[in-house]
């Protein structure tokens, strides 16, 4: 299976990459404005917004996990981008959008996943509800 880590350059895309290549079949692919070579993984530079480079790459792909962020206009653009990309893909890889606990905002005790978002603790917060927003089609 081949996997498309979009921010596969950076903290979380790491992980995941890494636990990829522990998985038998599984070839990843560092996707990043700056990529760095991980050992066993194919390294490309992706600009996710430039959906013309990115339709390219994911036909070629069975799965994307999107763990870019950067900016809250990088991260929301990104994922409207993605999304795209994926609905008008005739290949329809499958798709792995992560995000975060921040998405619930200042809520506390024990929170779940169907609990309402809440964008009371900055931009952060603001634009993973907003990515998440995109994914909900």
């Amino acid at each position: 299976m081949k996997v498309l880590v979009l921010g596969g350059a950076g903290f979380l895309g790491q992980v995941i990459v890494k636990r990829l290549l522990e998985q038998e079949g599984c070839s990843p692919m560092i996707a990043s404005r700056g990529p760095r070579p991980s050992q066993g993984a194919e390294a490309i530079s992706l600009n996710a917004l430039d959906r013309e480079h990115l339709a390219r790459v994911v036909s070629d792909v069975d799965c994307v996990v999107n763990c870019v962020t950067g900016s809250k206009q990088t991260i929301i653009e990104t994922s409207v981008s993605l999304v795209d990309v994926l609905q008008n893909s005739k290949h329809k890889p499958k798709c792995v959008h992560m995000s975060t606990m921040s998405v619930y905002g200042g809520q506390e005790g024990l929170v779940a996943e169907s609990a309402a978002t809440q964008a009371d603790i900055g931009w952060y917060g603001e634009a993973k509800i907003a990515a998440e927003r995109a994914f909900s089609f």
